[in-house]
C-alpha cells in the first residue's frame, strides 16, 4: 500500500518521458487527463509495465508464409478480444520458427494488436502450450507472474484502465495508426498483492461465465426471431400466390 502522494509524484515524473514529439490533440484529451487524476488516487503503487515484464516488450516479425506449414502465425485477425481464433490461421515453417525466437509466443504471453483502425488495442492471452509465432503487427508482453498474474494483466489492459492508456499512446494518422513498444512500456499498472489479483480473477471469471450464458440465451432468441422471419416470408408467398384462408399457426 502506498500514499496517493507517491502516485501523484510518480505520474509527474513518468509523463514527461512519454511526451517526446507528441503535439497532437489526442495525446492531451480531457478524458485521459481525468483518468490520470483518478489513477493518482489508487491505494496501490503504480509501476510502468516494463518493470513487471520478463525481457523487453517487443513486436513479432512478418514471417515467410508456407501453404503446408506446421507452425501457426497469429495475426491481428486471430485476436478476438476474448480468445485466439485458430481456425483461420496462416502457417509458416518449423525452420522459420526455430530461427526466429523473437517472434515466438509462449504460454501466458499477452498479445496486443498494435496497428490499424478497428484492430489496435485488441488483447488476448496464449493460454495453451502451443508452438506458434506472431507477425509484425502484434506486440508480445511477457509478464513476471511473481509480480502480476497474466490473467489480471490481460483484464486490466482490456478494461478502461488499460484501453485509455493504449489510446493515449497511439501515433500516426487516420488509417495508419500504431502503438510502439517504447510507449507500451510506460503504461501504468497497479501493483496489487497476488492474493488480491487472485480474488479479482475469481470474480471476473464468474462474470465471464454469466456473460457466456446470456450470450447463449441471446443466440437462442436470435434463432427464434429468425424463425419468425422465415414464417413471415413463407406466409407472404402463400398470401400472394394462393387464395382463400391465409391464417397460419405459429
Amino acid at each position: 500500500m502506498v500514499t496517493k502522494k507517491h502516485n501523484f509524484q510518480f505520474i509527474r515524473e513518468i509523463e514527461p518521458k512519454r511526451l517526446d514529439d507528441r503535439l497532437d490533440t489526442r495525446y492531451y484529451s480531457q478524458e485521459y487527463l481525468q483518468f490520470m487524476e483518478e489513477l493518482e488516487n489508487s491505494d496501490y503503487e503504480l509501476i510502468p509495465l516494463k518493470e513487471i515484464c520478463i525481457g523487453k516488450i517487443h513486436r513479432g516479425k512478418t514471417p515467410k508464409y508456407v501453404e503446408n506449414g506446421k507452425i501457426p502465425v497469429i495475426k491481428t485477425a486471430n485476436l478476438k478480444n476474448g480468445k485466439i481464433e485458430w481456425t483461420n490461421a496462416s502457417f509458416t515453417s518449423v525452420e522459420y520458427y526455430e530461427s526466429n525466437e523473437r517472434s515466438q509466443a509462449n504460454k501466458n504471453d499477452i498479445l496486443l494488436a498494435s496497428t490499424g483502425v478497428g484492430s489496435l488495442g485488441k488483447v488476448d492471452i496464449l493460454n495453451i502450450d502451443k508452438k506458434c509465432v506472431v507477425d509484425g503487427h502484434i506486440t508480445i508482453i511477457r509478464c513476471n507472474a511473481n509480480i502480476v498474474k497474466p490473467e489480471f494483466l490481460l483484464n486490466y489492459l482490456r478494461k478502461r484502465y488499460g484501453q485509455i492508456q493504449i489510446e493515449h499512446i497511439i501515433r500516426g494518422t487516420t488509417g495508419q495508426i500504431e502503438v510502439y513498444a517504447k510507449d507500451i512500456e510506460l503504461i501504468l499498472i497497479p501493483k496489487l498483492p497476488l492474493k488480491k489479483q487472485d480474488e479479482y480473477i475469481k470474480v471476473s471469471n464468474n462474470f465471464y461465465k454469466q456473460k457466456l450464458k446470456k450470450l447463449e440465451k441471446s443466440r437462442q432468441y436470435r434463432l427464434e426471431a429468425d424463425k419468425c422471419d422465415e414464417l413471415d416470408e413463407k406466409y407472404m408467398g402463400e398470401f400472394i400466390i394462393k387464395s382463400g384462408d391465409h391464417s397460419m399457426s405459429s
